[in-house]
């Protein structure tokens, strides 16, 4: 790699860090161009000479996390609490084996949960400052808490929320760099993960989101939608300011654009390689390396989210 410039070399360390580390693929290749300039990618290209890189893999352990949930009113049955448990372990197993973030960095997070929602906008206003009006729960990183309330007419989302939130703890903790709309699109797609099978964690998948693919349907109907390079140039602050404005597309945008990633092996790939480039305190605009990294570049990923868009319903995403 004696041809390679600085910032080249920058690059393909990461990337080879990334593979070492985190065995994100079964077979990664190198090769040059006709420039000399050298490429990593996961798929054999026909009449390209390329080489096998070596690539270390490891199976990680697993224990579960202890959860400590306030239930205020007592509102919560024996089997609600053991299911809040399972599912806040099923978010951290997804992120330690699936998405290879070191989880035992991440402090275990509190529940805080209210029968109304006037108790809960007057905790968070009275403790954190900030009344959870337009929210259904918040992640308060300085105390590690998830505070929330109990949706009486759609019980099950309560449920959604406390993984949602989560899966902000996770990523606050672990890539406090991470632009808003991924922070946004993982959490929304951890509400319906699970995992099936051996008591080892195996069988990952994501269910059915028919919220966010409906209202997806009723965004691109209303040409709200963003096309993905514009969107993945947001910067957070615009993002989360859109957000904060209301019947923004932003954060269901996100969910979809996450979900279609983790529908392709190749996708869920780039989310990765996406986290360990912020986790290393990188601010560049989404839009830059997902040209660069998202196989086709930007074009393919537009035609990849046009297609998704159109789809015909949103269905389970085995991982």
């Amino acid at each position: 790699m004696d041809d390679l410039g600085g910032g080249s070399r920058k690059l393909v360390c990461l990337f080879l860090c990334l593979c070492l580390s985190s065995a994100v693929m079964a077979e990664i290749y190198s090769w040059k161009d006709a420039s000399g300039k050298m490429h990593y990618g996961d798929r054999k290209l026909e009449g390209v000479n390329q080489k096998e890189v070596q690539v270390r893999s490891h199976k990680p352990t697993w224990k579960t996390f202890e959860i400590e949930i306030n239930d205020i009113n007592g509102i919560l049955t024996a089997k609600e609490r053991a299911q809040i448990k399972k599912d806040v372990n099923n978010v951290y197993q997804f992120y330690d084996k699936s998405l290879y973030f070191d989880i035992y960095k991440t402090v275990p997070v509190k529940i805080r949960l209210f029968e109304m929602k006037n108790d809960y906008e007057k905790y968070t206003s009275s403790k954190y400052q900030t009344n959870g009006k337009h929210s259904r729960g918040i992640y308060f990183s300085s105390t590690n808490e998830i505070v929330l309330y109990l949706n009486v007419s759609e019980r099950f989302r309560t449920f959604f929320t406390i993984k949602h939130e989560t899966s902000h703890a996770i990523v606050d903790t672990l890539t406090p760099f991470i632009p808003s709309w991924l922070n946004e699109g993982l959490a929304e797609n951890m509400e319906v993960v699970g995992v099936e099978g051996s008591a080892e964690g195996e069988g990952f998948y994501v269910g059915p989101h028919e919220e966010n693919y409906s209202s997806l349907s009723w965004f691109d109907e209303q040409g709200r939608m963003l096309n993905v390079k514009k969107f993945l140039s947001l910067t957070s602050t615009k993002f989360r300011e859109q957000q904060r404005q209301g019947r923004s597309p932003n954060q269901v945008h996100a969910g979809e654009l996450v979900r279609m990633f983790l529908s392709q092996k190749t996708g869920k790939s780039f989310i990765t390689r996406l986290v360990h480039i912020y986790e290393r305190g990188s601010n560049i605009l989404s839009a830059y390396p997902a040209d660069e990294h998202y196989v086709g570049g930007l074009r393919v990923m537009q035609d990849d989210w046009d297609r998704w868009v159109r789809r015909s319903r949103s269905e389970r995403i085995v991982l």
